[in-house]
């Protein structure tokens, strides 16, 4: 488990230099980045979340993984909304690969300091 781990995190920290190294070069699509970029940036929080692949799965970690999704998935809503706000009356220069980029990120980062927060509090409720 803990060589799998370290795999995929490997494998993410490659993504992320080849997500930025392709975006400073603009020799592909924009899209092509973001989604390395973002994979890379999953693949860390899932080392990051399951602090090496050496976490106990019992009912409260279960609990506290489901409740961690769900509210960085409210979390993410709410941004999703003050995005379009902003846009509405600012007008954003942002592509769309690049406000895709903006929310996985935002979505990885909540869930990691959630699920902190929740696993160092104990709270499954």
């Amino acid at each position: 488990m803990k060589k799998r781990m370290i795999v995929i995190l490997a494998a993410g920290f490659i993504c992320i230099i080849l997500g930025v190294i392709l975006a400073g070069l603009n020799i592909s699509p924009k899209i092509v980045p973001a989604v390395l970029v973002a994979f890379g940036c999953a693949s860390a929080a899932v080392y990051i979340s399951t602090k090496g692949g050496t976490l106990i799965l019992d009912e409260m970690v279960k609990r506290i993984d489901a409740l961690s999704g769900h509210y960085s998935f409210v979390a993410s809503m709410f941004f999703v909304l003050a995005l379009s706000i902003i846009n509405y009356f600012y007008s954003m220069p942002l592509s769309v690969a690049e406000l895709l980029l903006t929310i996985t990120m935002f979505m990885s980062f909540s869930y990691m300091f959630i699920r902190y927060f929740l696993m160092k509090w104990g709270k499954a409720e």
